[in-house]
């Protein structure tokens, strides 16, 4: 079977969304199962960028994934950033959105959608939901599937997972070699340097 890859960092994006395996603490105190919006390269491998809700997912949340993504990070050990030549979705409704659609247009990002119940090449991101599974949330009080049931520790907040999530990213899942492409992700993301095919203009400020 052929696999596609990309040749370079920031030349395709990938973006999708999941409901995380723990339980938390919403802002009144209910126990909710967040979701991961998340976008990947799939050149690097590398986390570009993410946004956690208590909400489904929606085009907002895609676009503050977006945003995130773009914009350099204020943690400086996570240099990942910049504009994509493309984005690589499903034809789920948020993707399919006109907000969507609109801050891709202004950006001059090409979007490529998944054929329908064919999603070729999405295993790399869905793979990445498996690490983050099985690297962080296994590790974490509350998760779903721990076989020695519940704990007396206290579910984290939404703020305490981002936390948890941003530090596994950053000094875990981003230094350990990948098994398909022989690199750590973010050494894969820049080993030719910062990748200045695509510069950020003025126009994305307009739109979030």
């Amino acid at each position: 079977v052929h696999r596609w890859e990309s040749q370079a960092p920031n030349a395709l994006w990938q973006a999708d969304h999941t409901l995380l395996d723990v339980w938390i603490s919403d802002e009144r105190g209910r126990q909710v199962r967040p979701w991961l919006t998340l976008i990947v390269d799939d050149y690097s491998r590398a986390v570009c960028g993410y946004v956690l809700s208590t909400e489904v997912p929606g085009a907002l949340q895609i676009a503050l994934a977006l945003r995130h993504a773009i914009r350099p990070k204020t943690n400086t050990q996570w240099p990942v950033q910049g504009l994509p030549n493309q984005l690589y979705t499903d034809r789920g409704r948020d993707f399919l959105s006109d907000h969507i659609e609109e801050i891709c247009l202004r950006l001059h990002i090409g979007v490529l959608r998944a054929r329908p119940r064919q999603p070729r090449g999405k295993g790399k991101i869905e793979r990445l939901f498996r690490t983050l599974n099985t690297g962080l949330l296994q590790r974490l009080p509350h998760y779903i599937k721990q076989a020695s049931g519940q704990t007396d520790e206290p579910r984290l907040t939404l703020t305490q997972l981002e936390d948890h999530l941003e530090t596994y990213i950053i000094h875990a899942y981003h230094q350990q070699c990948h098994q398909t492409t022989g690199q750590a992700p973010l050494a894969r993301w820049s080993e030719n340097g910062y990748p200045t095919n695509r510069l950020i203009g003025r126009c994305w400020m307009s739109c979030w």
